[in-house]
């Protein structure tokens, strides 16, 4: 590819960089959701990397535990319905997820008020411009990539 072939690729994918991350991560969007959901899962984390809070009831617990799942932290999994309503959303130039309408989400996001619970943390947002975004972009840019197709 020429020089100017090559410049050309890259000030059409700036021109509309959010246009085309969002493409590849809708894309791809079940596997770029589960890094928040194991995210959560694992240090019980929010969108800031602070842990959510406050801790489980004991009653939660007890039941969490029948259940065989984790109780040492939050990871809003219950029956999992909850993450598995996780969607990708783009907001003007910002790309992030949301999760599903159900009736209990509200009374989640206000019990844990301190908390930003759905949303990329910024450790999130590494590994997914690593694993999906950087390899896309060189691909659309070195020209093995269809630029027309992507706006």
């Amino acid at each position: 590819m020429d020089i100017n072939t090559y410049i050309a690729r890259l000030r059409a994918v700036a021109d509309n960089y959010t246009g085309y991350v969002y493409k590849e991560l809708k894309e791809s969007e079940n596997y770029v959701l589960r890094i928040p959901r194991l995210r959560m899962s694992i240090s019980g984390t929010d969108a800031n990397d602070k842990k959510i809070s406050p801790l489980y009831a004991e009653s939660t617990k007890k039941r969490k535990q029948r259940k065989g799942q984790r109780t040492s932290n939050v990871t809003l999994k219950d029956s999992g319905d909850l993450r598995s309503s996780f969607y990708l959303v783009r907001e003007g130039s910002a790309i992030d997820f949301r999760a599903g309408n159900f009736p209990y989400v509200n009374d989640l996001v206000s019990h844990y008020s301190g908390n930003e619970l759905f949303g990329f943390s910024p450790k999130d947002e590494e590994e997914i411009y690593r694993i999906f975004i950087k390899p896309a972009l060189e691909k659309l840019i070195s020209g093995d990539g269809i630029i027309d197709d992507i706006f």
